[in-house]
């Protein structure tokens, strides 16, 4: 997950006004008077002395809060999970685990993911992006683009429907008969980041397809993705896409090593070419 960030951090028990204080305190626990200690080096003895300060604590207290939200904001993560769902991410696979199906590895690393994220990082933010698919729901209407589940919070709801998709051999939302242009793809990722309301420390897409050849060796296509990988990469904060190279039925173990370094290559070729 997100978890906590360099620098100064939130640390609200003790130590100078690097951790969570309030500046120019000495330490946390000084609030002027009696048994809470000393502040600014005013020392307080009791009587009818008067520092100047009108402390409200439930003011204090809501302040407290906000600064708590504002830090969990400042290393808030975003993490879109975009999965392949073509027909080959479908087909039985064998690997040291057993057999298994590329999609259903795919949907439960999402499970997973927001289950750690629920005890790590509880305001990160995912959504979950299927693409080569028959029916289409996306903020730009390209076809063969489907937003399985918008930007949210983790939940126990949402890990519970990734998990029954993992017992499920085909997608309410179908599979497209020829493969999506892979540049829309990315340019739907962009505007769901463009989207999102809430601020985010990290932009993060966790690629999962065992396909070398999203653009199909078109050219002009892999010219058009380039661009898109190029907008991603200009976004602030940056949108980092990070592969997972699936298995692919068909081919043996010395293959599949193969095929997926190629994988690794094709994307980082065309993520290169932003520089």
């Amino acid at each position: 997950g997100g978890g906590g960030g360099g620098g100064s951090g939130y640390a609200p028990s003790s130590g100078s006004a690097g951790g969570y204080g309030f500046g120019g305190y000495s330490g946390y626990g000084g609030y002027g008077g009696g048994a809470y200690g000393s502040a600014s080096g005013v020392a307080v003895s009791g009587g009818d002395f008067d520092d100047g300060f009108d402390f409200d604590f439930a003011d204090d207290e809501d302040e407290i809060r906000r600064f708590h939200e504002q830090y969990k904001a400042s290393n808030r993560d975003s993490v879109i999970v975009l999965v392949d769902c073509a027909k080959p991410m479908f087909e039985q696979t064998f690997d040291e685990h057993g057999v298994t199906r590329p999609f259903h590895l795919a949907v439960k690393c999402a499970a997973t993911m927001l289950q750690d994220k629920i005890i790590s990082q509880d305001s990160d933010l995912m959504a979950v992006v299927f693409y080569n698919t028959k029916k289409k729901k996306n903020p730009n209407e390209h076809d063969g683009v489907y937003v399985w589940g918008e930007f949210d919070t983790p939940d126990a709801t949402r890990i519970k429907e990734l998990e029954q998709l993992c017992d499920s051999t085909t997608l309410d939302c179908g599979h497209a008969e020829q493969p999506v242009d892979f540049a829309n793809v990315l340019w739907a990722v962009a505007t769901l980041f463009q989207n999102l309301k809430p601020k985010v420390a990290t932009r993060r897409v966790f690629l999962f397809t065992n396909d070398d050849q999203p653009c199909g060796g078109n050219d002009a296509e892999k010219e058009h993705a380039r661009q898109r990988f190029a907008d991603l990469h200009d976004m602030e904060p940056r949108v980092n896409v990070e592969l997972f190279a699936m298995h692919r039925a068909g081919l043996a173990h010395r293959d599949q090593i193969r095929y997926r370094a190629l994988q690794q290559e094709q994307l980082t070729i065309e993520q290169g070419l932003r520089k």
